[in-house]
Parts: structure tokens; C-alpha cells; sequence
């Protein structure tokens, strides 16, 4: 395996990393948010 597709792995999982973590952190924004009741509900 050459270094160069090393470091393409090592780029991808970080990427697919932080896109899981933004995906947590914005869950957990959203469901604080209606525990909050900051938006007014459809009606």
C-alpha cells in the first residue's frame, strides 16, 4: 500500500467522522430546541 493511499484513507474517515459528529451535535441542537420550545409548533 503506497503512503499516498494512506493518507487518502486517513482523510476519507476523518471526513465521514466529523460529518457523523456535525450530524450528533446538530440532532441534539434540534431535540434541545423543542425541549425548549423555541420554535412555535405547526398548526
Amino acid at each position: 500500500m503506497s503512503p499516498e493511499s494512506l493518507s487518502d484513507q486517513i482523510l476519507l474517515y476523518a471526513a465521514v467522522l466529523t460529518l457523523l459528529a456535525s450530524h450528533e451535535l446538530l440532532e441534539l441542537v434540534i431535540e434541545h430546541a423543542d425541549e425548549e420550545a423555541v420554535f412555535p409548533p405547526e398548526r
